[in-house]
């Protein structure tokens, strides 16, 4: 895990998720997926800076 991010530490956000499978064609297929989002904490502005544009400097 890279620990040079800018603004310190990595976000960790902390949650559990709910699935559902159903059957096609002989094979089981993921047909429903949630994330149900507890809590976040670390570095709030890693998100902000993976989306920048990258700069042509």
């Amino acid at each position: 895990m890279r620990t040079d991010h800018p603004g310190g530490d990595p976000q960790f956000v902390v949650g559990s998720y709910d699935l559902a499978l159903k059957r096609v064609g002989g094979e089981w297929r993921l047909s429903f997926m949630r994330f149900n989002y507890e809590y976040a904490y670390g570095n709030e502005t890693l998100a902000a800076e993976a989306i920048k544009e990258p700069s042509n400097a």
